[in-house]
């Protein structure tokens, strides 16, 4: 628990880039759709955007629109306008400034609106008019419009998300497990205390426009592969175990997708393996199935490498069958906590 617990101060120290409430940012209009309600702006990931993201924007006068972010680019941003106080400063190539501020407040009933404009849906939806945007952008903006953009954006879904490049994730991680062990032998039972360390690597893939709870997950593959372990029984060798296992991971709070933001999740994975060990001076080679539950922190930075943590439940269970010798099968299972410790790349 104390790694975890140094890890978590580690994560806490290095998030320093993240736009909070009321932090502004100037922008130039790099596209507007005829609407006006769907616009293409030069701030992306790299300032501290994030989808879901709500902002003011304004000039010196006063707020012009109220927007959120449906989609985000390292350099490049689309933003849903849910409410224009000004239109006529909505326009291509015009200078703004944002400022990040929390959701508006608004009502489906048209009675109890102040103004007509208040009247919008609870999920807020790409604009209509959102795929007729003009193509006579340079090639570095046509790149990043492209990059952003996908058959769903005529639907009535926020897509969300950012480059599709940057859904898929590799991790490498080490795997220490404090557990209690029962090792059977026909009718004779002896239990023992296990720890095991395991070092790992694997690959994550995020989903983005699948719909707001789809956005929140990730599937997962990896193989691990035993590093150390040591137990109490004099007459038999720790094992030696490969894995291969899958899971999903629940992202909650912050967007799988942030940076320079903690995101907590929920995390379950199961597999399959193999083992070798030695009883009673027979060796023999095993089975072994096992799954995982638990929580932790992800946190990713802005060039695309990360941090992780988690602490896990565990249970695995080996099978072995010995030939020639005085013992013809073994199994041994094992329960107990974890915690697992990585490093990540977005690519």
């Amino acid at each position: 628990m104390r790694l975890l617990l140094a890890f978590t101060l580690l994560l806490i120290s290095t998030v320093t880039f993240a736009l909070e409430i009321d932090e502004k940012l100037t922008l130039r209009l790099l596209d507007v759709s005829q609407s006006k309600k769907t616009v293409l702006v030069n701030r992306g990931i790299e300032d501290g955007l994030v989808v879901g993201d709500h902002a003011k924007f304004f000039k010196t006068t006063g707020v012009t629109a109220r927007g959120v972010v449906i989609k985000v680019a390292p350099t490049r941003s689309i933003w849903s306008l849910y409410r224009i106080i000004e239109a006529d400063t909505i326009i291509r190539n015009h200078v703004l400034s944002l400022k990040i501020s929390a959701p508006v407040k608004v009502t489906n009933d048209p009675s109890r609106a102040i103004r007509q404009d208040e009247v919008i849906s609870s999920s807020i939806s790409v604009a209509e008019g959102a795929d007729d945007l003009p193509h006579d952008l340079s090639k570095s903006e046509q790149d990043d419009l492209s990059s952003l953009s996908d058959d769903s954006e005529s639907s009535s879904t926020p897509t969300g998300g950012i480059d599709k490049m940057s859904l898929w994730q590799v991790f490498g991680h080490i795997n220490y497990n404090m557990m209690n062990s029962s090792i059977t032998e026909g009718t004779a039972q002896a239990t023992t205390a296990t720890t095991t360390m395991l070092g790992g690597a694997g690959i994550e893939k995020y989903f983005s426009g699948a719909g707001s709870f789809m956005d929140r997950l990730s599937l997962f593959v990896f193989a691990e592969k035993t590093l150390s372990a040591s137990h109490e029984v004099e007459t038999f060798e720790p094992s030696s175990i490969m894995l291969y296992g899958g899971g999903l991971s629940i992202h909650i709070v912050n967007s799988p997708l942030s940076y320079g933001k903690l995101i907590p999740y929920f995390t379950m994975s199961g597999g399959i393996g193999v083992a070798t060990t030695t009883y009673q001076n027979a060796t023999a080679e095993g089975g072994i199935n096992f799954w995982n539950l638990g929580g932790g922190l992800k946190y990713n930075l802005k060039n695309g490498f990360g941090l992780r943590g988690a602490a896990l439940y565990s249970s695995r269970a080996e099978t072995y069958n010995f030939e020639g010798g005085t013992v013809e099968q073994l199994t041994i299972s094992h329960t107990g906590y974890g915690i697992n410790l990585g490093v990540s790349y977005r690519f």
